[in-house]
């Protein structure tokens, strides 16, 4: 078993790392050991504007617990992953969760994280994306839904007039529906981004079993 990287010589190699790749891309560095997530470490990752991956995963802290460590928002983007609940295996997960089609253990105290992640976005102006795994709770775009739900009502009904922007993406595209504020109204075509000038749309995916992972973002969206 290989010994992991003492955490200012592992900070060192990653500021080593991104000095000599192309400035024009975005990076985001996930751990998956918790003794790595150092203020060095978070250091270097401001200083060459690379994100710090929030994640929801077996051996680490939860969002909010990593939210909660000063300047762990190191760039002007912020990644959050929701795989699989801190103390808990992939393949226990997968076995008790599988076809996939519905929540079986919704996860609130992470999408009260994820909420108060989205809030700390809004007020440092940056663009959050969550990558759901369907083993964080059952169906990610089932899990994508309930958090639009809830950073609607936790965060953008107090600034309607500001606008948000919400949008799933997934792979291969399917069909859409929305929901403004939670209701569901008409079928929207095909698309990546929906947009609505007073309050938001949040945006689903139907059939829930058929993907692995759902990307949301979220963003203000701006004026002209």
């Amino acid at each position: 078993r290989r010994e992991l990287p003492e955490p200012r010589a592992f900070a060192d190699r990653l500021g080593e790392f991104f000095a000599k790749l192309p400035r024009q891309l975005s990076y985001a560095v996930e751990l998956r050991n918790p003794e790595l997530l150092s203020h060095g470490y978070l250091e270097v990752l401001a200083q060459h504007g690379v994100g710090h991956v929030l994640n929801f995963w077996q051996r680490m802290p939860d969002i909010g617990a990593q939210l909660d460590v000063p300047g762990v928002l190191t760039a002007p983007f912020v990644v959050s992953r929701l795989l699989i609940p801190p103390g808990q295996s992939y393949e226990d997960r997968k076995r008790s969760l599988a076809p996939f089609d519905r929540v079986v253990d919704p996860q609130e105290k992470m999408r009260d994280d994820v909420a108060r992640l989205a809030e700390a976005c809004e007020k440092l102006g940056k663009v959050l994306l969550v990558i759901v795994n369907n083993k964080a709770e059952g169906s990610s775009p089932l899990t994508v839904r309930a958090l639009a739900e809830r950073i609607v009502e936790a965060v953008a009904v107090r600034d309607i007039d500001g606008g948000w922007t919400f949008a799933l993406h997934d792979d291969p595209p399917r069909r859409k529906r929305s929901w403004r504020r939670g209701r569901e109204r008409q079928e929207q075509p095909q698309g990546t981004l929906d947009d609505v000038g007073q309050g938001s749309t949040v945006a689903g995916c139907s059939p829930p079993s058929a993907l692995d992972h759902s990307v949301f973002k979220i963003q203000r969206r701006s004026h002209a």
